[in-house]
C-alpha cells in the first residue's frame, strides 16, 4: 500500500482578521529596463581613481544624485552626479574619525544620508553631497540589525532572521537620534512554517516507513522604513503592516495566492517523484539532495496526478517576498521570491502606503535593486570579467 499525502503548513489568517484583501484585478505592468541609462564602475576625482567594488548599498540622494557605500578594503562612500561624474569621496579603512570598519547599511533621511559602520559601531550623517556632519556611536545589541531610520533621525533594529523563534512576535527597537533606547514595537507573528511537505508511506515487510520531502520556500520577513513608518511584510500570511512610532499597527495589504510559488513547488515536485519512480536500492538521499526510496511502485499516472494536487494546494499559498525597497515617491517595492528557480527576472508588487497594489513589475534578473525614486532605479551587476557596476534603470509604464 502507498499513500501519497500533501500538506500545507502555514500560519494563515484566522477568520475575521481585519485588513483589506488584494484587489486581484488586472493592475498597470510596469517594465524594468534590461539597457540602462548610466553605467558607472568608478571615476575620477582630484587625480586620483575611484572604483565602486565591494557594493555595501546604494542610495539615490535629495538632489538627485547617486550614493555609494565602498567596501573592499576600501571603505568609503562615494558620490556621483546623476550623469555619473564623481563630486566626492568620503572616508577610508580605519577606526578613527571619518572612517568605516565595514558598512551595512545606507540610508536616506529627508535630504541627508546616514551610514552604519556595524564594525565600528558607529553612525555617521553626511549632507546629500556626501558631507561629514556629525556621528555617533551606539553598540547594537547582540544579533540586531539596522532596519531604517525615520524621518526625525530616530532608528529601527530588529533581530536577524535566525534568531526570532517561530510562532512568536518579531520585535523592533526605536532608538532615538542620539542612539538611546525610546520603544519596543510588537511586530507580526513569525509563521510555524510555509512549506508544501509531500509524505510518502510504503510497506516493507510489516514495517511502515514514512518520508517527507518538504517543497517551497521558507518564509522571510522583510521590512522598510517610509517616512515615520515601518511597514512589515509578512509572506507567511501574505499581508503587509504599517507600524508608526507609537506602537500602532494596521495591516494595509493581503495578498491572494500566486502562481509564482505554485509553479516552482510543482516542478520541484515533479522531479522528485520521476526521481522515486525509478528509485533502486535502499533509502538514501544523494549529493544532490534528490531522495531515493527503495521497492517504491507507483500505478500509471500517478506522477501526474500528484502533480495536479500539489498545484491545487499550492494555491492556498500565499505570496513569498524576498526583499522590500522603499521609493523616494512615497511606494513599496516587493520582490517575489524565485523559490530556488531560475529565471530570467525579477517580479515585483508595488503598493502605495495606504495598501493600494498600484502595479506589478519586471526587473531583470541580473541586477540587483537598491534604490526607487519615480522612474529611475539605482542598482547592481556584474558584468562578465566580475566588475562590479552601478546602474541606472528605467522604469516603463
Amino acid at each position: 500500500m502507498f499513500v501519497l499525502v500533501a500538506v500545507l503548513l502555514g500560519c494563515a489568517p484566522e477568520e475575521g482578521d481585519q485588513g483589506p484583501r488584494a484587489d486581484e484585478a488586472d493592475v498597470p505592468g510596469w517594465t524594468i529596463a534590461a539597457a540602462p541609462d548610466l553605467v558607472l564602475s568608478g571615476g575620477v576625482l582630484n587625480g586620483d581613481s575611484v572604483h565602486v567594488h565591494g557594493i555595501a548599498g546604494a542610495v539615490f540622494g535629495g538632489h538627485g544624485d547617486i550614493v555609494v557605500a565602498v567596501g573592499g578594503g576600501d571603505n568609503r562612500v562615494v558620490v556621483f552626479t546623476d550623469s555619473g561624474r564623481v563630486i566626492r569621496v568620503t572616508g577610508r579603512r580605519g577606526k578613527g574619525p571619518g572612517e568605516f570598519g565595514a558598512m551595512s547599511g545606507l540610508f536616506t533621511v529627508g535630504d541627508r544620508i546616514a551610514v552604519w559602520d556595524w564594525r565600528n559601531g558607529r553612525f555617521s550623517f553626511l549632507s546629500g553631497r556626501g558631507d561629514p556632519e556629525r556621528d555617533f556611536r551606539f553598540q547594537a545589541p547582540r544579533g540586531r540589525k539596522v532596519v531604517g531610520l525615520l524621518d526625525d533621525g530616530s532608528f529601527l533594529t530588529t533581530t536577524v532572521e535566525v534568531s526570532v523563534r517561530k510562532g512568536e512576535p518579531r520585535i523592533y527597537e526605536l532608538w532615538t537620534s542620539e542612539g538611546a533606547a525610546a520603544d519596543r514595537l510588537i511586530g507580526p507573528i513569525e509563521p510555524a512554517d510555509g512549506t508544501i511537505r509531500l509524505t510518502y508511506e510504503h510497506s516493507r515487510g510489516r514495517a511502515t516507513i514514512m518520508t517527507e520531502l518538504p517543497m517551497g520556500c521558507s518564509p522571510r520577513t522583510v521590512e522598510g522604513v517610509l517616512g515615520n513608518r515601518l511597514f512589515v511584510a509578512e509572506p507567511g500570511t501574505g499581508t503587509v503592516t504599517a507600524m508608526s512610532r507609537s506602537g500602532d499597527a494596521e495591516v494595509i495589504y493581503r495578498a491572494g495566492g500566486r502562481d509564482t510559488v505554485t509553479t516552482a513547488m510543482v516542478e520541484k515536485a515533479r522531479t522528485l517523484i520521476e526521481a522515486i519512480m525509478s528509485s533502486v536500492g535502499r533509502p538514501k538521499r544523494g549529493p544532490d539532495g534528490i531522495y531515493q526510496l527503495a521497492n517504491v511502485q507507483f500505478p500509471a499516472g500517478t506522477a501526474d496526478s500528484v502533480v495536479g494536487m500539489l498545484g491545487d494546494v499550492g494555491d492556498q499559498l500565499q505570496t513569498v517576498w524576498s526583499d522590500m525597497v522603499t521609493d523616494r515617491s512615497g511606494r513599496l517595492w516587493l520582490r517575489r521570491s524565485n523559490c530556488g528557480s531560475t529565471r530570467a527576472h525579477e517580479m515585483w508588487d508595488v503598493l502605495d502606503t495606504v495598501g493600494n497594489r498600484i502595479a506589478t513589475a519586471v526587473s531583470p534578473a541580473d541586477f540587483r535593486i537598491w534604490s526607487v525614486d519615480g522612474d529611475r532605479v539605482l542598482a547592481s551587476t556584474t558584468d562578465s570579467l566580475g566588475v562590479q557596476q552601478i546602474a541606472v534603470l528605467r522604469v516603463a509604464r
